[in-house]
């Protein structure tokens, strides 16, 4: 068999096997020096074959946000941790993270725009940003099978953007202070703890209103254990 045509068997039978692992199960493939997204998103750029990156990702500046363009999954955590950053544009693509979506130590981040595409996360944690006021960007995450841990946000005074947020496995909401509203309206299940605790600002009513919202839920409930104390005591 000539060369060419060696190669150009070659490159077919690549492309079925790409096809045969990735195609059938709605990942975006990449043919050649082109991409074509299942979905009609726009190109982007390709990182190590289909557009799913392996192990765990650290966020620290626009450069580490440039290297994670157009990945629609990350098989790993992803970690935005004592960073540079003011918002999270650029990780429009993203859609799944199999492992923490870890947010922590922040100083500048206001917003977490960018994340506009993420549907499922195994644990979230949101620590230690002392200026970030709610939780929008992540308008359209509605499944968290672990923790949903939101803690020490010095700023927060919302948990808008959980507003489409179905399920979690243990829910803390601990010591942000600025904390007034929850806005989890769409939240029906808890698999483990249900915890709200110690937010200055936060009355201890709307607390019971999101556990009575929870245990209501048809099809939904909590549980695990029920622990709401040192919120704001005022009237119904």
């Amino acid at each position: 068999m000539n060369q060419p045509l060696k190669q150009g068997l070659f490159f077919i039978l690549a492309a079925v096997f790409i096809w045969a692992s990735y195609g059938n199960a709605g990942q975006d493939i990449y043919w050649g020096m082109g991409y074509q997204s299942r979905d009609g998103r726009s190109p982007a750029i390709l990182i190590d074959g289909p557009f799913v990156r392996q192990g765990d990702c650290s966020i620290r500046d626009s450069a580490d946000i440039e290297s994670l363009k157009g990945i629609t999954r990350i098989a790993g955590s992803l970690l935005v941790c004592d960073s540079n950053l003011t918002d999270l544009k650029g990780l429009e693509s993203l859609e799944c993270i199999d492992g923490d979506l870890w947010i922590e130590n922040n100083s500048y981040l206001t917003s977490l725009e960018g994340l506009d595409s993420l549907t499922v996360v195994k644990h979230l944690y949101i620590f230690d940003n002392a200026i970030l006021p709610d939780l929008s960007g992540l308008d359209e995450l509605k499944t968290v099978s672990g923790v949903v841990s939101i803690e020490n946000n010095a700023s927060l005074v919302s948990l808008s953007g959980l507003d489409s947020l179905v399920s979690a496995g243990y829910l803390g909401v601990v010591r942000n202070n600025t904390l007034n509203s929850l806005f989890m309206d769409s939240l029906c299940h808890v698999s483990d703890l249900f915890l709200i605790r110690a937010n200055a600002n936060l009355c201890t009513p709307l607390a019971h209103d999101l556990k009575d919202q929870v245990l209501n839920c048809p099809g939904g409930g909590i549980d695990g254990g029920i622990l709401i104390d040192g919120n704001l005591e005022c009237g119904d």
